[in-house]
């Protein structure tokens, strides 16, 4: 049984410290919660030396990306399904100090660990009556997958894997130290999981945008319902997706016969240091009851439909590219931004200039604004909120499809401090060319990153 298990787990390693969560591409939580935590702590425990130094410098690997992934503030990323397991986030980093496998200073990971119970423990996620509850703070339902239980939330007892260091482990006696990310901004495109990881040290945030992950299995159809667990092209450390009903953050969405598109399979292009390509065929499923539905109704279909997606990243600016290959002309096209999450509707501040929007609850801020191919901007509430609040508003932008022009760009940013610079694109047929605050010039040709796809 355990060598079966240990086979099927090393047919879903794509390199780079990353496996895949089963069949597919599935790139979440479970990598370093089950993927490397359950074989590693194997081979350790058993002491079977060959088989830990196989593990051990992938688990090394993985901690140099995912020991990234976490807030100052101490908030792991809100990412992918079982995230109501919450401090389970931090197995793999405890993981990495038991089998002495780790980048980090024990210093760092005492940081990453005490940082991560911390958070979760002075928001809300113990109720009245001392259990966890079903959600991510407090109860959140939207977090919750089907096959969950009153007894899921107790997988966060993975996040006390420190407890097995010895008393005199460093962990228990360095002091916690910055991690590398507090110090300066740090980009890394995961090429084999479709990942780049943008963190800013103005304000500790982090950010992943997706252009490989949508937990479809290989011979799934390419239909049915939308999951915003895995198919926004963004996820956070202070925001989460909205909700399946609730208009979509970060995503490029074309509208046919009063149905918004959805981004189910994605297709993993291309990388660069600090950019990601995929494409994806727009489905237009009609209503369904949950999450990532494959029964979910068809609707309209567009046969020979591709939306191409570059996001490029420098500071805490984002540049959105979208090109829309075999879409019919004089159809609505939306790209949304990161949402950002209230208790009340009175807890935002919005701003709408041109093409550029901007939406603010508290210190956090998000904003989209329109380089190319963009006609308005406005913002959508969504009142189911996210796993960060009851109430959630989306800022995004128009347009219209047209036979002239198929290349539609855009700048994002999400940000807890005001962010003053500012970056341009032109757009020369299929060329986009960004030109970054300090001057530097950055060209994407799409048909060169695109090629061979029909």
């Amino acid at each position: 049984m355990i060598e079966r298990a240990l086979g099927l787990i090393e047919g879903w390693y794509r390199d780079e410290g990353w496996y895949s969560d089963g069949a597919g591409d599935a790139f979440d939580h479970y990598v370093g919660w089950a993927m490397h935590l359950y074989p590693v702590l194997h081979a350790h425990l058993r002491g079977l030396t060959t088989l830990e130094e196989k593990l051990g410098p992938r688990l090394k690997e993985f901690l140099e990306m995912f020991g990234k992934t976490f807030d100052r503030d101490g908030s792991p990323l809100y990412y992918g399904r079982s995230m109501t397991y919450r401090t389970a986030t931090l197995a793999a980093v405890a993981l990495g100090e038991l089998a002495g496998q780790t980048p980090l200073n024990p210093g760092q990971s005492r940081r990453i660990l005490s940082a991560g119970l911390r958070y979760f423990v002075e928001r809300g996620s113990i109720t009245d009556h001392g259990v966890l509850s079903l959600g991510w703070h407090g109860e959140h339902l939207p977090t919750v997958q089907r096959y969950s239980g009153p007894s899921s939330p107790y997988w966060a007892s993975k996040g006390f894997l420190a407890l097995m260091l010895p008393a005199d482990h460093p962990v228990w006696t360095a002091a916690e130290e910055e991690l590398p990310a507090d110090q300066a901004d740090y980009v890394r495109a995961v090429a084999p999981a479709g990942l780049l990881i943008q963190n800013t040290a103005a304000d500790g945030l982090v950010r992943v945008h997706n252009h490989g992950n949508d937990h479809l299995k290989p011979d799934a159809a390419d239909a049915g319902a939308p999951d915003p667990l895995y198919s926004r092209f963004g996820y956070s450390t202070r925001t989460g997706p909205t909700s399946l009903h609730d208009p979509s953050d970060n995503d490029l969405q074309v509208k046919i016969r009063r149905v918004w598109s959805a981004r189910r399979r994605i297709h993993n292009t291309a990388a660069g240091d600090n950019w990601l390509a995929s494409w994806h065929a727009p489905r237009f499923p009609l209503f369904s009851p949950w999450e990532g539905s494959d029964t979910a109704d068809g609707g309209p279909v567009l046969p020979s439909a591709r939306i191409d997606s570059i996001t490029a990243v420098r500071g805490a600016l984002e540049v959105r590219i979208h090109r829309l290959v075999w879409v019919p002309p004089e159809l609505p096209v939306r790209l949304a931004g990161w949402a950002v999450a209230g208790s009340h509707p009175s807890d935002f501040e919005q701003a709408v200039a041109g093409t550029t929007v901007g939406v603010r609850a508290g210190e956090l801020r998000s904003s989209v604004s329109g380089l190319h191919g963009w006609e308005s901007a406005g913002s959508a509430s969504a009142s189911y909120g996210t796993a960060y609040g009851e109430w959630a508003v989306v800022p995004e932008l128009l347009g219209t499809t047209s036979k002239e022009n198929t290349v539609y760009v855009a700048s994002a940013s999400l940000s807890g401090v005001e962010v003053e610079d500012t970056v341009s694109a032109s757009v020369d047929g299929v060329v986009v060319t960004v030109v970054w605050p300090d001057g530097r010039e950055q060209e994407f040709d799409l048909d060169a990153i695109f090629t061979g796809i029909r």
